[in-house]
Protein backbone atom coordinates (compact mmCIF):
# COMPACT_ATOMS: atom_id res chain seq x y z
CA UNK A 1 0.00 0.00 0.00
CA UNK A 2 1.33 3.76 -0.83
CA UNK A 3 2.01 6.36 1.27
CA UNK A 4 -1.18 8.45 0.00
CA UNK A 5 -2.83 5.31 0.31
CA UNK A 6 -1.87 4.71 3.91
CA UNK A 7 -3.08 8.49 4.93
CA UNK A 8 -6.26 8.75 3.38
CA UNK A 9 -7.07 5.85 5.58
CA UNK A 10 -5.57 7.69 8.34
CA UNK A 11 -7.18 10.53 8.18
CA UNK A 12 -10.71 8.99 7.54
CA UNK A 13 -9.92 6.70 10.28
CA UNK A 14 -9.59 9.82 12.06
CA UNK A 15 -12.90 11.67 10.56
CA UNK A 16 -14.56 8.49 11.90
CA UNK A 17 -13.32 8.91 15.75
CA UNK A 18 -14.52 12.52 15.32
CA UNK A 19 -17.69 11.90 13.75
CA UNK A 20 -18.49 9.08 16.02
CA UNK A 21 -17.58 10.76 19.58
CA UNK A 22 -19.73 14.03 18.55
CA UNK A 23 -22.99 11.83 17.49
CA UNK A 24 -22.82 9.40 20.74
CA UNK A 25 -22.20 12.81 23.13
CA UNK A 26 -25.95 13.77 22.47
CA UNK A 27 -26.46 9.74 22.17
CA UNK A 28 -29.70 8.98 25.01
CA UNK A 29 -30.60 5.43 23.17
CA UNK A 30 -30.31 3.24 20.69
CA UNK A 31 -32.63 4.14 17.22
CA UNK A 32 -35.83 3.04 17.39
CA UNK A 33 -37.98 1.87 14.62
CA UNK A 34 -41.23 1.47 16.47
CA UNK A 35 -41.32 4.60 17.14
CA UNK A 36 -42.28 7.64 14.53
CA UNK A 37 -38.35 8.43 12.33
CA UNK A 38 -38.73 11.47 10.23
CA UNK A 39 -36.08 12.43 7.49
CA UNK A 40 -34.74 16.12 7.25
CA UNK A 41 -33.30 17.45 4.09
CA UNK A 42 -31.11 21.04 4.21
CA UNK A 43 -33.71 23.40 3.94
CA UNK A 44 -31.36 25.42 1.28
CA UNK A 45 -31.97 22.08 -1.14
CA UNK A 46 -33.21 23.39 -4.79
CA UNK A 47 -32.54 19.96 -6.08
CA UNK A 48 -35.63 18.26 -6.58
CA UNK A 49 -34.05 14.87 -7.56
CA UNK A 50 -32.42 14.71 -4.02
CA UNK A 51 -35.18 15.65 -2.51
CA UNK A 52 -37.64 12.58 -4.15
CA UNK A 53 -35.05 9.84 -3.50
CA UNK A 54 -35.34 11.35 0.45
CA UNK A 55 -38.83 10.50 -0.06
CA UNK A 56 -38.34 7.02 -1.69
CA UNK A 57 -35.73 6.63 1.37
CA UNK A 58 -38.84 7.39 3.56
CA UNK A 59 -41.52 4.97 1.92
CA UNK A 60 -39.44 2.03 2.03
CA UNK A 61 -38.34 2.32 5.82
CA UNK A 62 -42.70 2.94 5.81
CA UNK A 63 -42.71 -0.38 4.63
CA UNK A 64 -40.36 -2.08 6.59
CA UNK A 65 -41.30 -0.69 9.67
CA UNK A 66 -45.03 -0.12 9.03
CA UNK A 67 -45.17 3.59 10.37
CA UNK A 68 -45.34 6.73 8.48
CA UNK A 69 -41.96 8.42 7.99
CA UNK A 70 -42.37 12.18 7.93
CA UNK A 71 -39.68 14.02 4.95
CA UNK A 72 -38.89 17.77 6.09
CA UNK A 73 -36.57 20.01 5.84
CA UNK A 74 -33.82 20.73 8.65
CA UNK A 75 -34.77 24.21 10.15
CA UNK A 76 -36.63 22.80 13.07
CA UNK A 77 -34.79 21.40 15.89
CA UNK A 78 -33.34 18.19 15.81
CA UNK A 79 -35.17 14.98 17.33
CA UNK A 80 -35.29 11.63 18.38
CA UNK A 81 -35.50 9.06 15.66
CA UNK A 82 -34.10 11.08 12.82
CA UNK A 83 -31.99 10.46 9.51
CA UNK A 84 -29.96 13.28 8.45
CA UNK A 85 -30.33 12.76 4.69
CA UNK A 86 -27.54 14.77 2.95
CA UNK A 87 -25.74 18.04 3.95
CA UNK A 88 -28.32 19.24 6.52
CA UNK A 89 -27.81 21.78 9.34
CA UNK A 90 -26.82 19.21 11.60
CA UNK A 91 -23.22 19.70 12.71
CA UNK A 92 -22.01 16.65 12.21
CA UNK A 93 -23.97 15.88 9.08
CA UNK A 94 -22.62 18.85 7.87
CA UNK A 95 -19.14 18.84 8.74
CA UNK A 96 -18.82 15.46 7.38
CA UNK A 97 -20.62 15.71 4.17
CA UNK A 98 -18.54 18.31 2.92
CA UNK A 99 -15.67 15.90 2.99
CA UNK A 100 -17.60 13.65 0.59
CA UNK A 101 -15.81 13.51 -2.53
CA UNK A 102 -17.92 13.41 -5.58
CA UNK A 103 -18.20 8.91 -5.63
CA UNK A 104 -18.28 9.00 -1.34
CA UNK A 105 -20.95 7.83 0.48
CA UNK A 106 -21.16 6.93 4.30
CA UNK A 107 -24.44 6.29 6.64
CA UNK A 108 -23.53 6.29 10.36
CA UNK A 109 -26.08 5.80 13.18
CA UNK A 110 -24.83 6.53 16.38
CA UNK A 111 -28.10 6.65 19.34
CA UNK A 112 -31.03 8.49 18.23
CA UNK A 113 -29.84 9.59 15.19
CA UNK A 114 -28.56 8.56 11.63
CA UNK A 115 -26.70 9.88 8.79
CA UNK A 116 -27.12 9.16 5.30
CA UNK A 117 -25.12 11.17 2.56
CA UNK A 118 -23.14 11.10 -0.60
CA UNK A 119 -21.11 13.56 -2.50
CA UNK A 120 -23.78 13.66 -5.28
CA UNK A 121 -27.16 12.27 -6.24
CA UNK A 122 -25.74 8.88 -7.48
CA UNK A 123 -23.71 7.92 -4.51
CA UNK A 124 -26.68 9.84 -1.71
CA UNK A 125 -28.68 6.77 -3.35
CA UNK A 126 -26.21 4.25 -2.93
CA UNK A 127 -25.62 5.34 0.29
CA UNK A 128 -29.85 5.09 1.39
CA UNK A 129 -29.59 1.82 -0.40
CA UNK A 130 -27.20 0.49 1.97
CA UNK A 131 -28.44 1.79 5.20
CA UNK A 132 -32.19 0.38 4.16
CA UNK A 133 -30.24 -3.07 4.08
CA UNK A 134 -29.08 -2.47 7.53
CA UNK A 135 -32.36 -1.64 8.94
CA UNK A 136 -33.96 -4.67 7.15
CA UNK A 137 -31.41 -6.79 9.09
CA UNK A 138 -31.94 -5.08 12.48
CA UNK A 139 -35.06 -5.87 14.68
CA UNK A 140 -36.55 -2.86 15.69
CA UNK A 141 -33.62 -1.92 17.23
CA UNK A 142 -30.76 -0.04 15.15
CA UNK A 143 -27.39 -0.07 16.98
CA UNK A 144 -23.91 1.85 16.44
CA UNK A 145 -22.97 1.37 13.00
CA UNK A 146 -20.43 3.32 10.91
CA UNK A 147 -20.08 2.32 6.87
CA UNK A 148 -18.56 4.15 4.05
CA UNK A 149 -17.68 3.90 0.89
CA UNK A 150 -14.69 6.03 -1.08
CA UNK A 151 -14.25 6.43 -4.82
CA UNK A 152 -11.32 5.84 -6.28
CA UNK A 153 -9.40 9.56 -6.95
CA UNK A 154 -5.87 10.15 -8.66
CA UNK A 155 -5.54 13.11 -6.33
CA UNK A 156 -5.12 11.82 -2.73
CA UNK A 157 -5.75 15.69 -1.32
CA UNK A 158 -6.05 19.28 -2.44
CA UNK A 159 -4.61 22.29 -0.42
CA UNK A 160 -5.52 25.55 -1.35
CA UNK A 161 -3.02 27.94 0.93
CA UNK A 162 -2.67 25.04 3.02
CA UNK A 163 -6.08 24.56 3.73
CA UNK A 164 -8.08 21.58 2.34
CA UNK A 165 -9.81 22.27 -0.56
CA UNK A 166 -13.58 21.31 1.01
CA UNK A 167 -13.28 23.69 3.93
CA UNK A 168 -13.81 26.52 1.53
CA UNK A 169 -16.87 27.77 0.22
CA UNK A 170 -17.10 29.66 -3.41
CA UNK A 171 -18.85 33.00 -2.50
CA UNK A 172 -20.72 35.30 -4.99
CA UNK A 173 -22.91 38.27 -5.30
CA UNK A 174 -26.55 36.19 -6.79
CA UNK A 175 -26.92 32.56 -7.57
CA UNK A 176 -27.27 33.75 -10.89
CA UNK A 177 -25.36 36.10 -13.47
CA UNK A 178 -21.45 35.77 -14.72
CA UNK A 179 -20.44 35.30 -11.74
CA UNK A 180 -22.16 32.49 -10.48
CA UNK A 181 -21.46 30.86 -14.19
CA UNK A 182 -18.10 31.07 -13.55
CA UNK A 183 -18.34 29.71 -9.65
CA UNK A 184 -20.23 26.85 -11.54
CA UNK A 185 -17.39 26.49 -13.80
CA UNK A 186 -14.61 26.37 -10.77
CA UNK A 187 -16.90 23.79 -8.91
CA UNK A 188 -17.25 21.58 -12.06
CA UNK A 189 -13.26 21.63 -12.63
CA UNK A 190 -12.53 20.53 -9.27
CA UNK A 191 -15.85 18.06 -8.98
CA UNK A 192 -14.96 16.17 -12.49
CA UNK A 193 -10.65 16.87 -11.75
CA UNK A 194 -10.70 15.74 -7.99
CA UNK A 195 -14.14 14.35 -6.76
CA UNK A 196 -14.38 17.31 -3.99
CA UNK A 197 -17.66 19.31 -4.01
CA UNK A 198 -17.95 22.80 -3.02
CA UNK A 199 -20.90 24.80 -2.34
CA UNK A 200 -22.12 27.80 -3.94
CA UNK A 201 -23.37 30.57 -1.83
CA UNK A 202 -24.12 34.44 -1.25
CA UNK A 203 -22.49 34.22 1.95
CA UNK A 204 -20.17 31.64 4.05
CA UNK A 205 -18.62 31.63 7.45
CA UNK A 206 -15.16 29.97 7.14
CA UNK A 207 -12.99 30.07 4.33
CA UNK A 208 -13.83 31.26 1.32
CA UNK A 209 -12.82 31.27 -2.68
CA UNK A 210 -14.89 35.32 -3.74
CA UNK A 211 -16.03 35.02 -7.21
CA UNK A 212 -16.55 38.68 -8.98
CA UNK A 213 -17.75 39.82 -5.26
CA UNK A 214 -15.04 42.88 -4.71
CA UNK A 215 -15.34 46.13 -6.16
CA UNK A 216 -13.93 45.51 -10.04
CA UNK A 217 -10.16 46.85 -9.98
CA UNK A 218 -10.44 49.00 -13.48
CA UNK A 219 -6.60 48.68 -14.15
CA UNK A 220 -6.33 45.03 -14.81
CA UNK A 221 -8.48 42.71 -17.31
CA UNK A 222 -8.99 40.74 -13.79
CA UNK A 223 -7.18 39.64 -10.58
CA UNK A 224 -6.51 36.71 -8.36
CA UNK A 225 -5.05 37.77 -5.04
CA UNK A 226 -5.19 37.20 -1.28
CA UNK A 227 -7.57 38.87 0.79
CA UNK A 228 -6.98 37.69 4.43
CA UNK A 229 -6.69 34.38 3.89
CA UNK A 230 -9.73 33.76 1.44
CA UNK A 231 -9.17 33.96 -2.77
CA UNK A 232 -10.08 37.10 -4.34
CA UNK A 233 -10.84 36.02 -8.19
CA UNK A 234 -12.41 39.40 -9.46
CA UNK A 235 -12.51 41.46 -12.71
CA UNK A 236 -14.99 42.40 -15.63
CA UNK A 237 -17.73 39.59 -15.73
CA UNK A 238 -17.01 38.11 -18.70
CA UNK A 239 -13.71 37.43 -17.68
CA UNK A 240 -14.07 35.60 -14.59
CA UNK A 241 -13.95 31.85 -15.75
CA UNK A 242 -10.79 33.24 -17.77
CA UNK A 243 -9.29 34.64 -13.89
CA UNK A 244 -10.31 31.01 -12.34
CA UNK A 245 -8.81 28.66 -15.56
CA UNK A 246 -5.66 30.38 -15.93
CA UNK A 247 -4.79 30.10 -11.68
CA UNK A 248 -6.25 26.85 -10.84
CA UNK A 249 -6.12 24.41 -14.53
CA UNK A 250 -2.22 24.36 -14.92
CA UNK A 251 -2.17 21.96 -11.45
CA UNK A 252 -4.94 19.46 -13.19
CA UNK A 253 -2.26 17.24 -15.12
CA UNK A 254 -3.40 13.53 -15.80
CA UNK A 255 -0.08 12.10 -13.39
CA UNK A 256 -0.76 14.84 -10.47
CA UNK A 257 -1.78 13.03 -7.02
CA UNK A 258 -1.18 15.73 -4.87
CA UNK A 259 -2.19 19.53 -5.21
CA UNK A 260 -0.77 22.33 -3.31
CA UNK A 261 -1.73 26.05 -4.59
CA UNK A 262 -0.30 29.15 -2.54
CA UNK A 263 -2.63 31.97 -2.03
CA UNK A 264 -0.85 35.23 -4.39
CA UNK A 265 1.62 36.61 -2.46
CA UNK A 266 0.77 39.62 -5.02
CA UNK A 267 -2.37 40.14 -6.88
CA UNK A 268 -2.03 37.98 -10.15
CA UNK A 269 -3.84 39.85 -13.38
CA UNK A 270 -4.17 39.12 -17.13
CA UNK A 271 -6.30 39.12 -19.96
CA UNK A 272 -9.38 36.73 -20.90
CA UNK A 273 -11.71 36.06 -23.43
CA UNK A 274 -14.92 34.99 -23.66
CA UNK A 275 -15.82 31.35 -22.78
CA UNK A 276 -18.31 28.93 -21.54
CA UNK A 277 -16.14 27.65 -18.71
CA UNK A 278 -16.34 23.41 -20.44
CA UNK A 279 -14.90 20.92 -17.98
CA UNK A 280 -14.00 17.49 -19.29
CA UNK A 281 -16.63 15.25 -17.68
CA UNK A 282 -16.04 11.83 -19.38
CA UNK A 283 -13.98 10.92 -23.24
CA UNK A 284 -13.93 7.71 -24.88
CA UNK A 285 -11.18 7.29 -28.11
CA UNK A 286 -10.80 4.92 -30.93
CA UNK A 287 -7.71 4.34 -32.78
CA UNK A 288 -8.67 4.28 -36.63
CA UNK A 289 -5.87 3.86 -37.90
CA UNK A 290 -1.64 3.92 -36.70
CA UNK A 291 -1.68 7.79 -35.53
CA UNK A 292 -5.10 8.55 -35.95
CA UNK A 293 -7.00 8.70 -33.42
CA UNK A 294 -11.21 9.50 -33.01
CA UNK A 295 -12.17 10.59 -29.46
CA UNK A 296 -15.87 11.82 -28.60
CA UNK A 297 -15.61 14.32 -25.62
CA UNK A 298 -18.36 15.14 -22.84
CA UNK A 299 -18.28 18.37 -21.13
CA UNK A 300 -20.41 20.12 -18.52
CA UNK A 301 -20.30 24.18 -18.88
CA UNK A 302 -21.15 26.73 -16.46
CA UNK A 303 -24.89 26.87 -16.89
CA UNK A 304 -24.36 22.44 -15.78
CA UNK A 305 -25.15 21.16 -19.65
CA UNK A 306 -23.81 19.18 -21.46
CA UNK A 307 -21.33 19.87 -24.96
CA UNK A 308 -20.42 17.19 -27.10
CA UNK A 309 -17.35 17.48 -29.19
CA UNK A 310 -15.78 14.92 -31.78
CA UNK A 311 -12.24 15.18 -32.35
CA UNK A 312 -9.76 13.77 -34.70
CA UNK A 313 -6.22 13.80 -33.88
CA UNK A 314 -3.82 13.43 -36.80
CA UNK A 315 -0.08 12.14 -36.54
CA UNK A 316 2.68 13.57 -38.07
CA UNK A 317 3.54 11.01 -41.37
CA UNK A 318 0.45 8.46 -40.17
CA UNK A 319 -2.27 10.64 -42.98
CA UNK A 320 -2.91 13.09 -44.44
CA UNK A 321 -5.73 15.83 -45.24
CA UNK A 322 -7.46 17.25 -48.59
CA UNK A 323 -9.91 19.51 -50.07
CA UNK A 324 -12.69 17.08 -50.50
CA UNK A 325 -14.83 18.65 -53.61
CA UNK A 326 -18.60 17.61 -54.55
CA UNK A 327 -17.81 14.90 -57.62
CA UNK A 328 -14.18 15.64 -56.75
CA UNK A 329 -14.15 17.99 -59.00
CA UNK A 330 -12.99 21.67 -59.78
CA UNK A 331 -16.00 23.14 -60.78
CA UNK A 332 -16.99 26.31 -58.50
CA UNK A 333 -20.78 27.15 -58.70
CA UNK A 334 -23.70 25.31 -58.64
CA UNK A 335 -22.48 22.38 -57.52
CA UNK A 336 -22.14 20.93 -53.83
CA UNK A 337 -22.49 17.87 -51.59
CA UNK A 338 -22.44 16.65 -48.15
CA UNK A 339 -19.47 15.76 -46.18
CA UNK A 340 -20.37 12.17 -46.80
CA UNK A 341 -20.95 12.63 -50.60
CA UNK A 342 -17.80 14.47 -51.05
CA UNK A 343 -15.94 11.66 -49.13
CA UNK A 344 -17.75 9.06 -51.27
CA UNK A 345 -16.47 10.78 -54.60
CA UNK A 346 -13.37 10.76 -53.07
CA UNK A 347 -13.33 7.35 -52.69
CA UNK A 348 -14.60 6.82 -56.18
CA UNK A 349 -11.29 8.41 -56.76
CA UNK A 350 -9.25 5.95 -55.53
CA UNK A 351 -8.47 8.04 -51.74
CA UNK A 352 -8.28 6.08 -49.16
CA UNK A 353 -10.52 7.55 -46.62
CA UNK A 354 -10.59 7.86 -43.34
CA UNK A 355 -12.51 10.69 -41.73
CA UNK A 356 -13.80 13.77 -42.72
CA UNK A 357 -15.32 17.09 -41.32
CA UNK A 358 -16.99 20.59 -43.55
CA UNK A 359 -14.90 22.81 -44.69
CA UNK A 360 -15.44 26.23 -45.60
CA UNK A 361 -18.35 28.73 -45.40
CA UNK A 362 -20.13 28.87 -48.76
CA UNK A 363 -22.30 31.34 -50.33
CA UNK A 364 -25.35 29.77 -49.06
CA UNK A 365 -27.89 31.67 -50.80
CA UNK A 366 -26.21 32.12 -54.48
CA UNK A 367 -24.34 29.39 -55.96
CA UNK A 368 -22.70 27.78 -53.65
CA UNK A 369 -19.28 28.40 -54.50
CA UNK A 370 -16.75 28.07 -51.20
CA UNK A 371 -16.13 32.04 -49.55
CA UNK A 372 -12.39 31.41 -48.63
CA UNK A 373 -9.15 30.27 -50.50
CA UNK A 374 -9.80 27.02 -52.36
CA UNK A 375 -6.72 24.68 -53.73
CA UNK A 376 -6.88 21.10 -55.21
CA UNK A 377 -4.63 18.57 -55.63
CA UNK A 378 -2.20 21.74 -56.55
CA UNK A 379 -4.64 23.16 -58.63
CA UNK A 380 -5.41 26.85 -57.35
CA UNK A 381 -9.02 27.24 -57.51
CA UNK A 382 -9.50 30.57 -55.76
CA UNK A 383 -7.50 33.22 -53.48
CA UNK A 384 -9.08 35.11 -50.95
CA UNK A 385 -7.49 38.32 -49.60
CA UNK A 386 -9.70 39.54 -46.99
CA UNK A 387 -8.20 40.11 -43.79
CA UNK A 388 -11.44 39.02 -42.09
CA UNK A 389 -10.89 35.12 -43.43
CA UNK A 390 -8.39 32.53 -43.41
CA UNK A 391 -7.09 29.24 -44.83
CA UNK A 392 -5.58 26.06 -43.90
CA UNK A 393 -3.05 24.62 -46.20
CA UNK A 394 -1.28 21.05 -46.17
CA UNK A 395 2.41 21.66 -47.93
CA UNK A 396 3.78 19.40 -50.30
CA UNK A 397 6.06 18.08 -46.89
CA UNK A 398 3.16 17.35 -45.48
CA UNK A 399 3.05 20.11 -42.74
CA UNK A 400 0.25 22.23 -42.12
CA UNK A 401 0.00 26.08 -42.73
CA UNK A 402 -3.04 28.76 -41.54
CA UNK A 403 -3.02 32.30 -41.02
CA UNK A 404 -5.47 35.37 -41.90
CA UNK A 405 -5.53 36.96 -45.60
CA UNK A 406 -4.40 34.57 -48.13
CA UNK A 407 -1.13 32.70 -49.26
CA UNK A 408 1.50 34.42 -49.72
CA UNK A 409 3.43 34.16 -53.38
CA UNK A 410 6.21 32.44 -51.71
CA UNK A 411 3.79 29.75 -49.74
CA UNK A 412 1.42 29.27 -52.99
CA UNK A 413 3.86 27.12 -54.71
CA UNK A 414 4.46 24.37 -51.84
CA UNK A 415 0.54 24.62 -51.11
CA UNK A 416 -1.26 21.12 -52.16
CA UNK A 417 -4.70 21.47 -50.52
CA UNK A 418 -6.33 24.45 -49.08
CA UNK A 419 -9.77 25.31 -47.58
CA UNK A 420 -10.64 29.10 -46.08
CA UNK A 421 -11.87 29.56 -42.81
CA UNK A 422 -13.32 32.28 -40.55
CA UNK A 423 -11.37 33.98 -37.97
CA UNK A 424 -7.85 32.56 -36.74
CA UNK A 425 -8.62 31.21 -33.37
CA UNK A 426 -4.73 30.55 -32.86
CA UNK A 427 -1.41 31.75 -33.62
CA UNK A 428 1.93 30.73 -32.56
CA UNK A 429 0.14 29.34 -29.11
CA UNK A 430 -1.76 32.89 -28.30
CA UNK A 431 -5.41 33.06 -28.62
CA UNK A 432 -6.91 35.87 -30.99
CA UNK A 433 -8.24 38.70 -28.76
CA UNK A 434 -10.67 39.39 -31.79
CA UNK A 435 -12.89 36.13 -30.35
CA UNK A 436 -15.29 38.56 -28.76
CA UNK A 437 -18.79 37.04 -30.12
CA UNK A 438 -20.85 35.58 -27.47
CA UNK A 439 -23.20 33.73 -29.49
CA UNK A 440 -23.33 29.55 -28.87
CA UNK A 441 -23.49 27.57 -32.41
CA UNK A 442 -22.26 24.17 -33.53
CA UNK A 443 -19.02 24.49 -34.44
CA UNK A 444 -16.19 23.23 -36.67
CA UNK A 445 -12.29 24.38 -36.47
CA UNK A 446 -8.90 22.50 -37.60
CA UNK A 447 -5.32 23.10 -36.36
CA UNK A 448 -1.71 22.09 -35.98
CA UNK A 449 0.44 22.01 -33.99
CA UNK A 450 3.54 23.02 -35.94
CA UNK A 451 5.49 19.48 -35.27
CA UNK A 452 2.93 17.99 -38.33
CA UNK A 453 0.27 16.71 -36.58
CA UNK A 454 -3.35 18.18 -37.56
CA UNK A 455 -6.23 18.46 -34.94
CA UNK A 456 -10.09 18.48 -36.29
CA UNK A 457 -12.84 19.26 -34.19
CA UNK A 458 -16.93 19.51 -34.86
CA UNK A 459 -19.14 20.24 -31.43
CA UNK A 460 -22.57 19.98 -31.20
CA UNK A 461 -25.19 22.27 -30.34
CA UNK A 462 -29.09 24.31 -30.75
CA UNK A 463 -29.55 20.81 -29.07
CA UNK A 464 -29.96 21.58 -25.19
CA UNK A 465 -30.45 18.15 -24.14
CA UNK A 466 -27.22 16.92 -26.50
CA UNK A 467 -25.17 19.34 -26.88
CA UNK A 468 -25.42 23.31 -26.60
CA UNK A 469 -22.68 24.81 -28.84
CA UNK A 470 -19.88 27.12 -28.21
CA UNK A 471 -18.52 30.71 -28.85
CA UNK A 472 -15.20 31.11 -30.52
CA UNK A 473 -13.49 31.71 -27.48
CA UNK A 474 -14.65 27.91 -26.40
CA UNK A 475 -13.15 26.40 -29.54
CA UNK A 476 -9.75 28.28 -29.14
CA UNK A 477 -9.01 26.55 -25.92
CA UNK A 478 -10.00 23.28 -27.19
CA UNK A 479 -7.48 23.42 -30.07
CA UNK A 480 -4.97 24.57 -27.45
CA UNK A 481 -6.22 21.75 -25.22
CA UNK A 482 -4.69 19.35 -27.38
CA UNK A 483 -1.88 20.86 -28.32
CA UNK A 484 -2.83 23.22 -31.22
CA UNK A 485 -0.46 26.51 -31.78
CA UNK A 486 -2.01 27.53 -34.68
CA UNK A 487 -5.70 27.27 -35.85
CA UNK A 488 -9.14 28.54 -37.60
CA UNK A 489 -12.61 28.38 -37.54
CA UNK A 490 -14.16 27.00 -40.03
CA UNK A 491 -18.04 26.74 -41.14
CA UNK A 492 -20.50 25.78 -38.15
CA UNK A 493 -23.90 25.84 -37.77
CA UNK A 494 -25.98 23.47 -39.44
CA UNK A 495 -22.94 22.49 -41.80
CA UNK A 496 -21.02 21.00 -38.60
CA UNK A 497 -20.64 17.14 -39.58
CA UNK A 498 -18.16 14.55 -38.52
CA UNK A 499 -17.78 11.66 -40.43
CA UNK A 500 -15.96 8.60 -39.83
CA UNK A 501 -15.19 5.48 -42.40
CA UNK A 502 -16.15 2.31 -40.64
CA UNK A 503 -15.13 -0.79 -42.70
CA UNK A 504 -15.91 0.93 -45.46
CA UNK A 505 -19.27 2.74 -44.24
CA UNK A 506 -18.96 6.61 -44.04
CA UNK A 507 -20.83 7.21 -40.45
CA UNK A 508 -22.30 10.25 -39.35
CA UNK A 509 -20.70 10.40 -35.92
CA UNK A 510 -22.17 13.77 -34.48
CA UNK A 511 -25.87 15.19 -34.19
CA UNK A 512 -25.69 18.03 -36.70
CA UNK A 513 -28.40 20.63 -36.11
CA UNK A 514 -30.75 20.90 -39.11
CA UNK A 515 -31.53 17.08 -38.23
CA UNK A 516 -30.14 16.01 -41.93
CA UNK A 517 -26.89 16.97 -43.51
CA UNK A 518 -26.35 20.05 -45.24
CA UNK A 519 -24.75 19.93 -48.64
CA UNK A 520 -21.42 22.72 -48.57
CA UNK A 521 -18.89 23.56 -50.94
CA UNK A 522 -16.12 21.54 -49.50
CA UNK A 523 -15.11 18.98 -46.97
CA UNK A 524 -11.56 18.31 -45.15
CA UNK A 525 -11.31 14.93 -45.20
CA UNK A 526 -8.16 13.10 -43.84
CA UNK A 527 -6.92 10.18 -45.81
CA UNK A 528 -3.98 7.23 -46.23
CA UNK A 529 -2.12 6.33 -48.89
CA UNK A 530 -3.00 6.94 -52.73
CA UNK A 531 -4.84 3.56 -53.88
Amino acid sequence: MDYNSVMRKLSRLLFLLVLLCCLVSCATSNFNLKSDISVVVPKTMRDLQVVNAAKAMARELEVITGLPVTVSNDTGPQADNEISFGLTDRAVASEYAGTLRADDWCYAVSGTNAVVAGGNLESTKAAAEAFLEYVKSCDGVLEDVYEFHSGDYRVGSFLLGGIPIYEYTIVVPKLSGEPCRAATFLKNLILYRTGYNLSIATEASGRKILVGVSPEEKSAAYTVRDDNGNLDINGPAYMLMAAIRAFFQPVFSDDVTEISIALPSSPVSAWGNYENGFVLASSESTVLREGVTYMVNHYIDADDSPVVAYVLEVEKGSATLINATPENGYVMGEKRATTVEAMESAVQAGYDVIAGVNADFFRINEDGSPRGTCIKNSVVMQVIETASRSFFAVLNDGSYLCHAGAPTSDELPHIVEAVGGGLVLLSDGVISQSLTEKERHPRTVVGHDGQGKAILIALDGRQPKISNGAYQGDMALLLKDFGATDGINLDGGGSTTFVINEDGILRVKNSPSDGTLRQDYNSLVVVGSWL
